[in-house]
Order: structure tokens, then C-alpha cells, then sequence
């Protein structure tokens, strides 16, 4: 499935209108390459069995990384004016991406109690699966359930259920959950959607996250995750919430 729908993104890239795409993924570096091309879980997750057994048909061949490369290319060229203006904007994603060490989130939640024990996973997986833990099963749940009409993964966001929380675990979880979404979409629609819907249930919740929290995932997700929201819908919004996307509002790009 996964070799199907890099396939599939090998196609789109032989067409006529991925030339800017394909000119911005020649200006990078292999190294480069192989990070924007993670942005595809098909892509990574075949990079991981590769790596894990070492056999099999390497998913590394440039054809594949160049095809999902061009696919996070493209959506950078969403919100640039030229493509030179995509190649910076896609550099600062693959160093954010790199530093933050963002693919760990696919991982963090599959280490068991035991392997903990006997020492298995990074330090940061295990302190994002922690934080991501105590967030979830203390302040608010969010999940993903099923796919809107056009394969589109979506994201539950629950009733938070106390006050107060912690930036940085409040970010994790906004992340982890993304990126589950991204993959949900990629795999039910075989590549064809990229996008999500969010529904935010706010419903009897208690107060918002920090204005500071809000800021920082906005600024996160709409730099380094862009042309992925479909849709974000609230259901039962309170004043405060309408209060915080007000203050917020200013610091989203005007294509959000």
C-alpha cells in the first residue's frame, strides 16, 4: 500500500505544472531531500522497515524521494509568491523538522512500559509520551475517527476537563495528533488528499490553553505544516473561546 501510493505521487510529479516543485527539491541537498520526503508517513514508514531489516527493494531510490519531496515542495508554493520564496520557506520547515526532531511523535506512543524499563526508545520519546500521556488523560482527549466524504482523516479535539496546562505538553499532543491525522488521510485516500478536518467539542469545557500555548501551535502548524487544514470547525463556542481566536487571529497567515 504504502509503495502504491508513493507511486502514485511519482506520477504527479512527471506532470507539466510540478516544474516549480521539482526546480525547489533540485535545490536541495540529499539530506534535505530525505526529511521533506518524510513528510509522506508512506514514505518514512517504508524507510523504517528498510532500515529496521534490511531487505527488500530500498525506498530510498531517488524517484520516490524526489516524487514525495515534491509533494511537500508543492505546498509550500501555496503560500509563496515564487518559488524562490518556496525553497527558503521549505528550508526553515526541514530545519524545524530536523532540530525538533518531529518524526519521533510517529514513535514516542509504541513504546511499552517495558521497553522503558529495559531502556528502549530515546529520552525524548520517552519524555513526549509522558507529557503526552498526562496531558491527554488529565486536560483534554483528542482523537482521530473517520474521514469526510473526500478521504480527509478527522481530528477530534474533547472538552478539556481542567483549568490550566502545560505549553509544551499542550504542544506535543497538538503535534502527535496532527501528524496521526496526516497519516490517516494519506493512507485512506492512497495519497489522493493531504489535508484534515478539526472538530473542537468546547461544550462544558473549562478555560482555553494560554494564550502563549494557542500562539505557539498556531505559529507551529501554519509555518511548518502548511496546506494541511481543510477545515476547522467549533462546536458550542463559548465567549471566552471567541475572546482567544480574536487575539489570536492576528498572528494567522491570511490564507489560513
Amino acid at each position: 500500500k504504502c509503495r502504491e501510493i508513493l507511486q502514485y505521487y511519482e506520477k504527479l510529479a512527471k506532470q507539466p505544472d510540478q516544474n516549480d516543485a521539482k526546480w525547489v527539491v533540485d535545490q536541495l541537498t540529499k539530506e534535505e531531500q530525505e526529511m521533506a520526503a518524510g513528510s509522506s508517513y508512506a514514505y518514512w514508514y517504508l524507510c523504517q522497515r528498510s532500515n529496521n531489516h534490511g531487505n527488500g527493494k530500498s525506498v530510498s531510490e531517488a524517484s520516490f524521494r524526489i516524487a514525495a519531496a515534491m509533494r511537500e515542495a508543492a505546498r509550500h508554493m501555496e503560500g509563496a509568491d515564487s518559488r524562490e520564496e518556496a525553497l527558503q520557506l521549505l528550508k526553515r520547515t526541514i530545519q524545524f523538522h530536523t532540530e525538533e526532531q518531529t518524526r519521533l511523535y510517529r514513535t514516542c506512543t509504541t513504546i511499552q512500559s517495558e521497553q522503558q524499563q529495559e531502556g528502549h526508545g530515546t529520552s525524548l520519546e520517552r519524555e513526549r509520551q509522558q507529557r503526552i500521556h498526562e496531558e491527554m488523560n488529565n486536560l483534554q482527549n483528542f482523537a482521530t475517527r473517520g474521514h469526510d466524504k473526500e478521504g480527509r482523516a478527522i481530528m477530534f479535539a474533547y472538552p478539556r476537563l481542567s483549568t490550566g496546562t502545560d505549553d509544551e505538553s499542550f504542544a506535543d499532543c497538538i503535534v502527535y495528533m496532527v501528524e496521526r491525522a496526516m497519516a490517516c488521510t494519506e493512507f485512506h485516500s492512497m495519497g489522493r488528499q493531504e489535508k484534515i478536518v478539526v472538530v473542537v467539542d468546547s461544550k462544558g469545557s473549562s478555560s482555553p490553553p494560554s494564550l502563549k500555548a494557542c500562539k505557539n501551535c498556531v505559529q507551529i502548524l501554519q509555518s511548518y505544516y502548511p496546506g494541511r487544514l481543510k477545515n476547522l470547525i467549533i462546536l458550542s463556542p463559548p465567549y471566552v473561546l471567541l475572546g482567544l481566536y480574536k487575539m489570536v487571529k492576528p498572528f494567522l497567515d491570511p490564507a489560513t
